[in-house]
């Protein structure tokens, strides 16, 4: 899989990196649609253990300052599964 990373800081700096991770490292993308309605309780969004794995590549070093607010977008360039190609996930906070 290859992914882009885009972070963003309050103080101006911006980046944008990218990064090739082994799809079999990559837990598998879930629609919350496909599982048992007592799973869905449990996940807050589509795939979301593959976002949080991913969320381990976002940041650059930048803003140490804990008081620092940052933002992040990490998008799906390549992929075993083609489905998976150009979905995005944004986050942000302080």
């Amino acid at each position: 899989m290859k992914i882009r990373v885009e972070n963003g800081y309050t103080d101006g700096h911006e980046s944008t990196l990218e990064y090739d991770i082994p799809d079999a490292d990559v837990p598998a993308y879930i629609l919350l649609g496909d599982l048992p309605a007592d799973e869905r309780k449990y996940r807050h969004r589509d795939g979301e253990e593959m976002w949080d794995y991913l969320w381990e590549w976002t940041g650059d070093g930048h803003g140490e300052d804990p008081d620092l607010g940052w933002s992040y977008k990490i998008t799906i360039l390549e992929a075993a599964d083609p489905k998976l190609v150009g979905l995005s996930h944004e986050n942000s906070g302080n």
